[in-house]
């Protein structure tokens, strides 16, 4: 026998299959995307896909990776080939069928050398792009000059300068760790402006509650402003502004808990349970305000986070808060740290989480600390939607504040006395 065929068979086959189905998935995204126009439909990405992972087999067996090269090269001319002739049939230019057809087959090859995860991922992360041509291509007109270069300016602070920093502290009192510092910033912003970029997109189509999620991962406080202000101009406005108050609110919770758990893995889940549950409970209250139709579209102002002047007021609090609190636990013990988080609490909440879980303090009085910033924060919401929105807005909204207030007090004192 020429070929050992015997190592391949037992998972041979699972490769094929797996290959297929990877090329129908974006196979059929491009089949209903072209309406019959394209040269490539699902049963030419299957056939490339499964080209991919028979070309990987053949230069096993004969030990020749030119195989695979030369299919690859092949898959480059039938993709030049079908741009030719698409291009000269419906006067359309585009690039992105040809590109996808090319990545198909590397997907294909991949899955023959058993990467099955970057392959599957990549495979949908290509298709979920294809899908959302309208959003993107919608988003991409909307930016600003503006938020473009706050993003380039981000890339070159995030990674251009951090790597260049020290990861040691700097200072007498052992606080100011410049790396830490930034990469903290850093990771606030992402979060911010990943769910500003989400917002954008998805809130047109879908109203009030994504409005409500991304803006409250966002800047809750943010919405909070926009929102009152829009109920008090509009008084058809306040169902949706109560709602989406309650909304973004209760996510300052999951972002805090999400930062917490990106920033110190000391912290484990049932440390920061109470925090999660608030903004579980809050969620829950906010069911009971959902009677209307929620697509209704209104826009809720947010300026980009990654803007200069928001950055440097995250920064400035952030470095003040580490240095406060580190005196305060030196001089006061446990509690000033406690009143120190709720003072800062109603300037950023942000900065203050980070602050306390980039510190050197136990993890029973981090989480009671953020907990004492979030329900601060919280009571300083309540009072912008009384002072900025119509005159019914703060009753609308008082009790799901007094809830979560009291919930959090309780959460604080099963911790401290229990």
């Amino acid at each position: 026998m020429l070929f050992d065929l015997s190592i391949f068979e037992s998972s041979l086959i699972y490769k094929f299959v797996v290959s297929l189905l990877l090329g129908a998935l974006v196979g059929i995204e491009r089949e209903k995307r072209g309406h019959g126009e394209l040269i490539e439909g699902l049963r030419t990405f299957m056939l490339v896909a499964f080209l991919g992972t028979v070309s990987g087999y053949f230069s096993e067996i004969l030990g020749n990776p030119y195989i695979s090269v030369i299919s690859f090269f092949s898959v480059g001319i039938l993709a030049t080939v079908g741009y030719n002739i698409k291009a000269h049939k419906t006067k359309h230019y585009g690039l992105t069928t040809e590109m996808a057809f090319i990545l198909v087959f590397l997907f294909g090859l991949m899955i023959f050398y058993e990467l099955y995860f970057f392959s599957i991922a990549s495979t949908v992360i290509l298709t979920l792009i294809l899908v959302s041509k309208e959003r993107l291509h919608g988003f991409a007109k909307n930016l600003t000059k503006e938020e473009i270069r706050s993003a380039i300016i981000f890339g070159v602070l995030a990674f251009v300068i951090l790597p260049l920093l020290p990861n040691y502290a700097v200072d007498p009192l052992g606080v100011l760790n410049p790396y830490k510092i930034w990469f903290a910033m850093m990771l606030v912003l992402l979060i911010s402006f990943v769910a500003y970029v989400a917002m954008k997109i998805f809130s047109p189509r879908y109203g009030a509650t994504v409005s409500a999620f991304f803006g409250g991962l966002v800047g809750s406080t943010a919405v909070v402003i926009s929102m009152a202000e829009q109920s008090r101009l509009n008084k058809k406005m306040l169902h949706y502004a109560v709602f989406t108050i309650m909304v973004a609110c209760s996510t300052m919770f999951l972002r805090v808990a999400a930062i917490m758990f990106f920033l110190n893995s000391s912290i484990t889940f049932s440390s920061f349970a109470p925090i999660v549950f608030l903004g579980l409970l809050g969620y829950l209250i906010s069911i009971f305000k959902w009677k209307h139709d929620i697509r209704k579209k209104f826009k809720v102002k947010m300026a980009s986070p990654l803007a200069f002047k928001t950055a440097l007021k995250f920064a400035s609090l952030f470095i003040l808060t580490l240095f406060i609190t580190r005196v305060a636990q030196k001089y006061l013990g446990d509690s000033g740290v406690y009143i120190v988080s709720i003072i800062a609490g109603f300037a950023d909440v942000d900065a203050v989480v980070v602050s306390l879980v980039t510190s050197s303090l136990s993890p029973l009085i981090i989480v009671n600390s953020v907990i004492f910033a979030c329900l601060a924060n919280t009571l300083l919401k309540f009072i912008l939607s009384d002072i900025i929105g119509h005159k019914k807005l703060a009753e609308q909204v008082a009790l799901y504040f007094f809830i979560i207030l009291v919930a959090g007090i309780i959460a604080v004192s099963v911790q401290l006395f229990f």
